[in-house]
């Protein structure tokens, strides 16, 4: 179980690292719907590692993982931070952190309810769909703002020098 940790840990150090070059290359607005479903897509790892041999296809879970959900993190808190007016920025950041922490304790006991029920693969299985569905409706629902989901001219719209 080591290896794992250690492969998320350098996956994420090394989205520490690059993320900034990974903007700039692609645009902090295409970042959310490119990174964020393939981390969820790798979650469907978990669960094959159940059938498939467990210690390596753990290890490359960590790794895709580790790399995009650190970079979709680090540029969605970017993001609020541009977005949001600067006397409203304490309280988008606040919210947003406290819906992530609060879901927590609801999404385990969803899990543990529904591995009892199905089994812990199928639970596995579902929960990873569910990440996966809400990521990619997230990149497919048009927003307020105006134009379509990966539109150029929306989603790349917003630079990292956008507010310095």
């Amino acid at each position: 179980m080591g290896a794992t940790f250690v492969a998320y840990s350098v996956a994420a150090v090394t989205a520490v690292f690059t993320s900034k070059r990974i903007v700039r290359r692609i645009g902090l607005g295409r970042i959310i719907p490119t990174f964020g479903p393939v981390a969820a897509a790798a979650l469907f790892l978990i669960p094959v590692a159940s059938v498939a041999p467990a210690l390596p296809t753990l290890i490359v879970y960590e790794l895709i993982f580790g790399y995009c959900a650190t970079v979709w993190a680090i540029s969605s808190v970017t993001l609020q931070q541009l977005l949001s007016p600067a006397d409203q920025l304490g309280r988008v950041l606040g919210w947003s952190r406290s819906i992530s922490l609060l879901v927590i304790p609801l999404g385990s006991l969803l899990g543990g309810a529904l591995a009892g029920s199905v089994g812990t693969t199928t639970a596995l299985v579902v929960f990873a769909a569910v990440a996966l569905a809400g990521t990619l409706v997230v990149t497919t629902v048009p927003t307020s703002g105006g134009g379509q989901p990966g539109d150029p001219a929306r989603s790349g719209a917003v630079s990292v020098q956008s507010r310095r």
